[in-house]
């Protein structure tokens, strides 16, 4: 109980049963791209997303260091 709290759903397969566990799960999967090519395609196309993501929030100037 409570792991979901630190689970990602990384896409939605279009098997019935994955959009079931994500439900149950609580959990919205943040690409849904349709695809059937077996378990943890989904997560290995996601995980360059999360990379680039936390290097734009690491890297990037904050807007009031161009005010000044």
């Amino acid at each position: 109980p409570g792991s979901s709290r630190v689970m990602i759903a990384a896409s939605l397969s279009p098997e019935p049963s994955h959009s079931i566990c994500l439900k149950a799960l609580d959990l919205d999967p943040y690409l849904d791209w349709q695809m059937r090519l077996g378990e943890g395609t989904g997560a290995l196309l996601f995980a360059p997303l999360l990379d680039a993501a936390a290097a734009i929030l690491r890297e990037m100037a904050e807007l009031q260091s161009f005010l000044r």
